[in-house]
């Protein structure tokens, strides 16, 4: 770019200017004082452009170019907006009128009228508000109106009543049809708000509105869609609390061949929350559920390799041996350096109408808040210990009805196709003894499930673990850890049925920890697992897995950890495939090795260094070295 050039520098030069004049007259009331409830006001406004003025930063309001009607012409010319303003109001009446113009040479002249009436008496009020346009350009005509109504009652409830209309009739220079871009709608809408306080309170509404697309020679009733929603809150106290929310539209289509874009449809949005509370904390509730339906693009996913290992985040697992890379065929890595591929989400421009709904729930109860303080006894002083957290959610995307209509907003068969998107989860966990100082137990259910349709065909997981867990602490510096933990984890591919699986398996856990001093601690863990494969080929696999670790801490200096892992892994399935993925997490039958030092040091008040080093033998695989350095800072 050159700046000091002479060539093109006609339009270099532009300018651009406005002037604006006020007048307020107050008026006395019935007392002789000065009221800002009795006034005059005038205001005059004008705008100057010159062809050659582009501005940095706008200086219009958004919609100035619809509601002027701007038209598509692109040439630049000399603009010259007028407006002025007179507004009376005396006690409880208001009456306005704006008159604008707007004036491109040679291209566009518009007219625009801005009356207005208002009243207002005690608890009453109403308005009628009208804005109305005519244009001329260089490629069409233009006639815009849009009167506006409003009346309504404001005491301990509030009740009103609006009505606007728009008709934007555009035609093309000597045509008497209207333009494609034309349109009207009337817009009824009735509002009723009550019990307005801390306590309680309800909102509710209802609209019909009228849409008018052109056809042939005149505007001609396209659809019409019903609108109510219902909004507020109730509460009791510090106890309990429910907020909701929900809207729904109903929208009917007439003439279809006017816009086939425009279905009929049925919308609803919506949520509602739900808190308890107990008055000694026994109970705490929540729960909250949401519907959103409408439409959304379809998405396709797609796997590309990244330049070097260790930047993705799957690895391809060839489970047919075809030696062809199909979307199935990709699984999550279970080491981050040999993962070379990463998902990328395509939308393209198809649409499916969904409707997407969530629930959630969680809870928790503690049974000692259920005694009295001092209170003695057996069976007391056992249940005092018990306390039980759990919390549950669903998400489900469901495919709309074929007529239109909103379907129903829970399906809990994940079998059922009408479902687009399914994922369930609960989380239950029993304690005894929690946070006492020489032993607990704790007893925990986990359960997921998920149908999946968008990466390629349907695809449906669930898994469950359940374990029991207990800990004694009763030795100076030492933790002992025992638990056993039991499940399944099930895998259906429709168009890989290679992949298929349902894995039943088994663990035992041992774990000391053994506090040093108050900086060095050592951690020793054994785990006996066993896992079975109910179909394809029945793979079994028994496995023992040593663990040791020890750290070193200086809390504000730095701190140092390294750990050996040793397993031993007989398993009769075949090698490279996703089961023994499924079922190995990465290791391979044999013995397996793995290793990792990290050493890390404070260096200042907010930087820190880390160096780590990771390796691992599985099976008779190579082994693998990791090394990286990392700096992290905190501004």
């Amino acid at each position: 770019l050159n700046r000091f050039s002479s060539l093109d520098s006609e339009d270099d030069f532009g300018i651009a200017g406005f002037f604006r004049a006020d007048y307020l007259k107050k008026f006395a009331d019935k007392g002789k004082i000065q009221s800002d409830q009795h006034y005059l006001k005038a205001n005059f406004l004008y705008e100057g452009i010159d062809e050659h003025f582009n501005p940095i930063n706008p200086y219009r309001e958004v919609e100035f170019s619809r509601n002027w009607n701007l038209d598509q012409t692109t040439e630049k010319t000399q603009e010259h907006l007028v407006s002025s303003l007179f507004e009376l109001k005396l006690s409880g009446y208001t009456a306005s009128y704006q008159f604008s113009s707007l004036v491109k040479s040679g291209n566009f002249n518009g007219y625009r009228h801005q009356p207005s009436i208002g009243w207002v008496k005690g608890k009453f009020l109403a308005k009628l508000y009208g804005d109305f346009l005519w244009t001329d350009g260089v490629l069409e005509t233009s006639t815009f109106f849009k009167p506006f109504f409003d009346v309504r009652y404001k005491g301990k409830m509030a009740l009103g009543f609006t009505f606007n209309r728009e008709k934007n009739v555009i035609k093309a220079i000597d045509s008497a049809i209207p333009g494609i871009r034309s349109f009207a709608f009337d817009n009824y809408r009735l509002f009723w708000d009550m019990n307005n306080n801390e306590k309680n309170q309800v909102q509710f509404f209802v609209s019909y509105r009228e849409d008018f697309l052109p056809k042939e020679a005149q505007l001609v009733k396209n659809h019409y869609a019903v609108d109510a929603g219902l909004k507020g809150f109730w509460n009791k106290g510090e106890k309990m609390r429910i907020d909701y929310n929900i809207n729904y539209r109903q929208l009917k289509v007439i003439a279809t061949s006017v816009n086939p874009a425009i279905k009929t449809t049925g919308t609803m949005l919506g949520n509602l929350t739900h808190r308890y509370t107990s008055s000694n904390d026994l109970l705490i509730l929540n729960t909250r559920a949401e519907i959103i339906s409408g439409q959304e693009p379809k998405a396709e996913y797609i796997f590309i390799e990244v330049t070097n290992a260790g930047q993705g985040n799957y690895i391809w697992v060839d489970s047919n041996g075809d030696d062809i890379k199909q979307k199935g065929e990709f699984e999550l890595s279970p080491f981050g350096d040999n993962a070379n591929y990463i998902k990328i989400a395509q939308y393209n421009h198809s649409f499916i109408r969904v409707n997407t709904t969530m629930l959630y729930h969680d809870f928790q109860l503690n049974a000692a808040k259920f005694f009295k303080d001092g209170q003695k006894g057996f069976v007391a002083s056992q249940l005092k210990r018990l306390s039980l957290l759990g919390n549950f959610r669903l998400d489900q995307k469901i495919r709309e009805s074929n007529d239109g209509g909103f379907s129903a907003p829970f399906y809990l068969n994940p079998q059922d196709s009408i479902l687009v998107g399914f994922h369930a989860t609960s989380n239950i966990t029993l304690y005894y003894n929690k946070a006492n100082q020489v032993y607990d137990i704790r007893i925990e259910s986990r359960y997921n499930q998920a149908n999946d349709v968008q990466i390629d065909g349907l695809v449906r997981l669930a898994g469950r673990r359940d374990k029991v867990a207990v800990r004694y602490s009763g030795l100076q510096n030492i933790d002992l850890i025992s638990s056993l933990n039991s499940g399944f984890n099930n895998y259906m591919a429709e168009l890989y049925p290679v992949k298929n699986y349902a894995i039943d398996q088994f663990e035992f856990e041992q774990e000391l920890r053994y506090r040093i001093t108050k900086g060095i601690a050592v951690q020793g863990k054994y785990t006996f697992l066993s896992k079975k494969n109910q179909t394809g080929n029945y793979e079994t696999l028994a496995g023992h897995k040593s663990e040791l670790k020890i750290s070193v801490r200086n809390l504000n200096q730095f701190n140092i950890s390294a750990g050996l892992t040793y397993s031993r892994m007989n398993y009769s399935g075949q090698p490279g495939n996703s089961i023994e993925l499924a079922m190995m997490e990465g290791l391979k039958d044999g013995n397996n090795y793995q290793w990792n030092i990290q050493a890390g040091r404070r260096m200042g008040n907010n930087v820190e260094m880390n160096i780590i080093y990771s390796g691992r033998k599985t099976g008779i695989i190579k082994t693998v070295h990791i090394a990286s350095i990392q700096a992290k800072a905190r501004f």
